[in-house]
């Protein structure tokens, strides 16, 4: 069975620990990384490569709507399911516009998460990039703001 790596960002520090809990009790899951808002969930997803990316729409810096459209603009392949306390169908509509593929209401998760997760693990190719492992790819991160900030101040 494939692993399927994710990544939950939610800016609730208690929700992300215990939500990752819950997700790592799921057959074939492992949560590779945690991020405490929408800046942090895009540099992360894009140095991990996450199968799945599962986001909280209200978040500082960048709310999730935000977030979830630029990673399915510039990493196609990874899947974006929102878990939110918002259950207004706006939302949900604009979760669709963006190209979500799953939307789940924190009131209902131990209900709708293994439903979800499944639909979208039958959307995952059948050989799972490989992620990269979390302190490899945040060395990567401070490697290279230090080099950004060298070359910024010639």
């Amino acid at each position: 069975m494939q692993t399927v790596k994710i990544l939950v960002a939610d800016d609730s520090m208690e929700f992300r620990t215990a939500f990752t809990k819950m997700l790592q009790k799921q057959k074939g899951i492992k949560v590779v990384a945690q991020a405490k808002d929408g800046v942090e969930a895009i540099l992360l997803a894009q140095l991990l490569k996450p199968d799945v990316v599962m986001l909280d729409i209200s978040m500082p810096v960048l709310n999730g709507l935000i977030v979830g459209r630029k990673l399915k603009l510039e990493t196609p392949g990874t899947r974006i399911i929102f878990v939110t306390i918002h259950d207004e169908q706006t939302y949900e509509a604009i979760a669709d516009l963006i190209g979500a593929d799953g939307y789940i209401h924190k009131s209902s998760i131990r209900q709708d998460l293994p439903k979800v997760l499944n639909k979208v693990k039958k959307t995952l190719p059948k050989h799972i990039r490989p992620a990269r492992d979390t302190a490899a790819a945040l060395k990567l991160m401070t490697r290279d703001t230090v080099l950004f900030r060298n070359n910024s101040s010639h």
